[in-house]
């Protein structure tokens, strides 16, 4: 974990940054969901993402749920911060 980047996550099997969109209520409500943060750190990533203006619904063990479908927007910050 560099030193700009307070919270760590692991990619996928294949590489892929662990960000996924999930539907429900009809398809009515609508979250993007950032899985596999390091166990402690969700904290931290929730406050990372709130300061670039991500709407964080909630904060489960490992996963940060954001409000909305962000996952492109997710994703470029995620790379951007060296992911």
């Amino acid at each position: 974990m560099s030193a700009s980047r307070s919270f760590s996550l692991v990619r996928s099997t294949f590489g892929n940054l662990p960000v996924y969109t999930k539907y429900s209520n009809g398809r009515t409500r609508v979250e993007t969901i950032l899985r596999k943060i390091e166990p402690g750190s969700e904290a931290l990533a929730a406050e990372a993402l709130v300061t670039r203006g991500f709407q964080v619904d909630r904060v489960a063990p490992g996963h940060v749920y954001v409000k909305g479908d962000k996952a492109a927007d997710l994703r470029r910050f995620l790379k951007e911060s060296g992911f």
